[in-house]
């Protein structure tokens, strides 16, 4: 399982390549989300930020926690 908190709140959680949740749906999640064990692309995004990608290793039975921060991009040159 993976326990997920995410910001901006704007933000979109997709694993391996599948959406999963938006920042928001995570927060008002009482548990973790169901991720078989394993190897996954953990990838999150928001608009007008840098996106994020991690692969994790899940074991049996595991909760692993990531918490994750995007930061703003730059804005672009006019």
């Amino acid at each position: 399982a993976l326990k997920l908190t995410v910001n901006p709140d704007s933000a979109s959680v997709a694993i391996d390549g599948a959406f999963a949740a938006t920042a928001q749906e995570l927060l008002r999640m009482e548990g973790p989300l169901a991720v078989s064990t394993g190897s996954h692309v953990v990838e999150v995004s928001a608009p007008g930020h840098e996106s994020f990608s991690q692969t994790i290793e899940l074991e049996n039975g595991e909760v692993l926690e990531v918490s994750v921060v995007l930061t703003e991009s730059p804005p672009r040159p006019k």
